[in-house]
Order: structure tokens, then C-alpha cells, then sequence
């Protein structure tokens, strides 16, 4: 059973391979929100600045299948440690462990098949330097765009930490 932990430990910290450092250019405004007119920050749009789905989306979308598997492949696995263990805690620890390495293995397997973070950089025009930011940026420019679903859903799945405020948009909380 250690061994297994070792494992998943080990996948999930090979999979949440950070960014390369990019020095970001200055942010600038737009009617009220920020946002960075090039691909230097931190959290990259799934727009270009006229309007359209970025190339890194539309690679994602044919790399979906691979991470929805991992998701419930690897979040599988935590929830059968947590019912190995039996207890409550135990249970909820393997559950969010399972979680965890299954929204790395999402981001890993959608990475991979797109290419890599080079690909949504070079295909990227403008960014963001927090989750926040692109969340109210997408919520206030593209909300009724024909592909704003597919968008939100794509970018949370290399930005797990964007899918609540994608879940924000669509509730209209934004």
C-alpha cells in the first residue's frame, strides 16, 4: 500500500509541472478589466484578441477524451483506498487524494496531446496573471461567444483552479 501512495504522489508532481518563468509585460485595461495584450502572464485566454477560439483550444478539444479518462481512472483509485481503509477520514482523504492526481492526469493527458505549455504560449495572444482576472475578462467579452462552453471547459481542464469560476459564469455570478 505504500508503494501505491509512492506512486501516486510521484504522478501527481510529474504531472503538475509548472510553468517556464516569463517575465509578464505590463497589464492594461479594457472598459474596466485587466488583462495583458501578449502570452507573458501567468494564465493564458482561450480567445485571441479578435475573437476567436485559440489554436491551443482547438487542439484541446480532440485531447478531451484522453483526460476525462485519467480523471476517472486515477479519481477511481483514491476512492477504492479510501473504501480499502474503511474509515471516514481515511475515506474522504483517499477521495480528495483521487481528486487531486486525477485533475493532474486531466492536465497532463490535455497537455501532452496538445502539444505542452510551448503550444498554448505560442498560440496564445493575450493572458493573465491570475485566475480571477481571465474569469471576469471572459465573463464581461465572451460570455455569449457560440463556443463560451466549450472554452470554460477546456480552459478548466489545464487550469483546474479555474473550473469554480467558469461554474461562477455560467451561474452568472460574474
Amino acid at each position: 500500500m505504500p508503494r501505491l501512495l509512492l506512486l501516486l504522489l510521484l504522478a501527481l508532481t510529474s504531472a503538475c509541472a509548472s510553468l517556464p518563468e516569463v517575465k509578464p509585460s505590463a497589464p492594461r485595461m479594457l472598459r474596466g478589466y485587466e488583462y495583458i495584450p501578449d502570452n507573458t502572464g501567468r494564465y493564458q485566454c482561450p480567445y485571441t484578441h479578435d475573437g476567436v477560439l485559440a489554436e491551443w483550444v482547438d487542439k484541446a478539444v480532440s485531447a478531451r477524451a484522453g483526460a476525462q479518462i485519467g480523471k476517472a481512472v486515477l479519481g477511481a483509485t483514491g476512492g477504492i483506498v479510501g473504501q480499502v481503509k474503511g474509515d471516514s477520514v481515511t475515506g474522504l482523504i483517499g477521495r480528495t487524494l483521487g481528486q487531486l492526481i486525477g485533475n493532474a492526469a486531466g492536465r497532463a493527458a490535455t497537455l501532452k496531446r496538445i502539444g505542452g505549455w510551448e503550444t498554448v504560449r505560442e498560440t496564445s495572444d493575450i493572458s493573465f496573471m491570475s485566475i480571477e482576472s481571465m474569469a471576469r475578462f471572459l465573463a464581461r467579452f465572451y460570455k455569449h461567444h457560440p463556443h463560451f462552453d466549450l472554452a470554460v471547459d477546456l480552459t478548466g481542464e489545464i487550469y483546474p483552479e479555474f473550473v469554480p469560476w467558469g461554474e461562477r459564469i455560467r451561474q452568472g455570478d460574474l
